[in-house]
């Protein structure tokens, strides 16, 4: 249970520390190849104001956080956080928009990987289906105007 519905920031690395990061991965992840069949195009997509809760077994929320995102597309979504999440682990994101409002995705954690110190990079799949109009008509919306097309 949690005692508070304020979001803790995730990272507490100054924001320059974590543009420098983020750009270092899109990087690599440009020049591995790793992934070049993809089934969704990856929107590049940096925020610090997108809202996770995290939920246990029974469903409870254990944890919110504001954290750095990375990129975005039909199928999920990457951010940055300061702790291991397992495979599997259930949350709900909440995307806010420019003009107020919120996109609210269930999801699951797909992968995490450590990066380095305490910083980790998960990635989630959305567990709604997300219709191509709508994440493209929302990332036109999205704050900060910080989603574009990721190399």
């Amino acid at each position: 249970m949690i005692d508070s519905d304020i979001p803790l920031p995730s990272l507490t690395l100054p924001k320059e520390q974590i543009e420098r990061l983020l750009d270092s991965l899109d990087e690599s992840s440009g020049k591995s190849g790793k992934h070049p069949q993809r089934r969704h195009p990856r929107l590049q997509f940096r925020s610090r104001n997108v809202i996770i809760t995290i939920f246990n077994e029974q469903h409870t929320p254990e944890g919110i956080f504001s954290v750095c995102t990375r990129n975005l597309s039909l199928g999920g979504m990457s951010f940055l956080h300061s702790e291991f999440l397992e495979t599997e682990k259930r949350m709900r994101i909440d995307i806010p928009t420019t003009e107020g409002e919120k996109l609210r995705l269930y999801s699951r954690v797909a992968h995490c990987r450590h990066i380095g110190g305490e910083v980790y990079e998960i990635g989630v799949q959305f567990l709604s289906i997300v219709e191509d109009d709508k994440i493209h008509t929302y990332a036109s919306k999205l704050v900060g105007k910080s989603a574009r097309m990721a190399s």
